[in-house]
This record gives C-alpha cells, structure tokens and sequence, in this order.
C-alpha cells in the first residue's frame, strides 16, 4: 500500500509524491513542494524564515545523505526505490541531459571525432576518441556496466541504441580510461591533462600511465609531450590536450 502526498506551489500544483503507506505519519505535517530539479522538498518547522532549513523527503524516509531513486523519478519516495546514492550511484543512473552534441550518453563531438568519457568518484574516464559515433556509445556503455554496476543506465537502457552482445570494448580504450577509475582524484596543478608541477624545482611533469615523461620548463610543453605519448600509446583512440581543445593543433 502506499499514500500519495499531494505537492503545493507553482511546481508542484496537482502533482503527487508517493511513499509506503507505514511512513503516513512520518510525512503528514509539512507542506512538501517541488524543487527546480523536480525533487520533493518541505521547510523544517520552527527554523524561522531568516535561517530556515529544508528537509528532502527521500532523505527523510532513508535516513542517508545521498539517495538514488532506482527509477530515476523523484517523486517515487517508496523505501524499495530508494537506496544508497553516494560516490558515483546517482550521477551513473541518470537519463541523458538534454541537448548536446550528441544523441548518445557520454559521448560528445571532438574534432569531427566522437569522444566517449564519464566521470567515478570524481575522476574524469576518458573511453577514447572514434571514428563512429555509435561505437562512442558503445564504450560509455561498457565502462557504465563496468564501474557502476546496478546503477548504471546505459544507452542500451535509454533505448538509444538496441543490445549488441557482439561488442567488445576496444583493448586500448580500456586500458586508456579504465585504469585509473579508481584511483583518488588529487587537486589538479596545471590546466593540461597528463601534467603536474613538481614544487620543488618549479618545472612541470609530463606522466602517463605512471611513466613520466620527463620534466619541463614549459607546462605547454609537458602537455605537448603528454599528447606525443598518448598517440603512440593508444593510437586512433588516445584522447589529447588538442582533442579536448586545451592546446592547439600543431600546424
């Protein structure tokens, strides 16, 4: 059984949101609205207009922090659609945003290229650059399943592409973007990707695949070697400083 909590303002109005029936009294008593995001939200009682708090009813029910709704729809607040959202759960299970270069998730248009990428506790995975747009898709697809497991939502979920169980994930892209998934996320010294700034000396090192590449006056030209490395490393599918539009291309 569950009880449809009936939602105020402009949002809201002759919207619904639904919970089990058990948590009737847990919800009755606040005026529940939507917010821009389409999430359920109510005014704690008693907190006073200057400094007032809010309160989400899908954190209200599970009691957790981070929540994701397993059907992607906010106003679903029944405990069995709810679950555990931190790290990279919520963000994997979201359809595709709106506009874009791209009809696929997780794919974007680079230098008449496809470029696939996703993102896992706050490390960016680049899938490599393609030559085909769909093959793009099919590497987010297969990186999705691979990190985020029950939470993913592919575009084979997204009925953007039909199953293909015939598909292999190209060797060199996931060995490109799949390595480093895991690994901690360190705040960033230079702009280019594949470059840090050694403090100590001053100069900035180029790194791939924990392999340095050696030490630079220029930070351009650690980036530059960093690209070098990558096209001899993975090819058609390494993705560049020039690829992401953070260096020019050599002319």
């Amino acid at each position: 059984m569950t009880y449809r909590i009936p939602l105020g303002g402009i949002r809201g109005a002759g919207k619904f949101a639904i919970v089990d029936d058990e948590d009737r009294e847990l919800v009755q008593g606040y005026a529940w609205s939507l917010t821009d995001h389409g999430y359920v939200r109510a005014y704690v009682r008693g907190t006073g207009r200057a400094s007032r708090k809010n309160i989400y009813l899908h954190t209200l029910i599970s009691g957790l922090p981070y929540v994701d709704h397993e059907d992607r729809n906010p106003l679903n607040c029944i405990r069995r659609n709810l679950r555990d959202g931190s790290g990279s759960g919520n963000t994997a299970n979201q359809a595709k945003n709106a506009g874009g270069t791209s009809r696929f998730k997780g794919v974007s248009r680079h230098s008449g290229r496809w470029l696939a990428q996703t993102s896992f506790r706050g490390v960016a995975v680049y899938l490599g650059v393609h030559r085909d747009e769909v093959d793009a898709a099919r590497a987010y697809d297969a990186a999705a399943r691979e990190l985020f497991g029950e939470y993913a939502v592919t575009n084979v979920d997204l009925e953007l592409l039909p199953p293909d169980a015939t598909w292999q994930m190209p060797a060199k892209v996931g060995t490109q973007g799949l390595h480093n998934a895991g690994r901690r996320k360190y705040a960033s010294s230079s702009r280019f990707k594949g470059v840090s700034l050694n403090p100590s000396n001053g100069k900035w090192l180029a790194r791939i695949r924990q392999r340095s590449l050696g030490r630079f006056v220029s930070e351009e030209g650690a980036a530059r070697a960093y690209d070098a490395a990558a096209i001899e490393e993975f090819g058609e599918y390494a993705v560049t400083n020039v690829d992401l539009g953070l260096l020019p291309p050599l002319s």
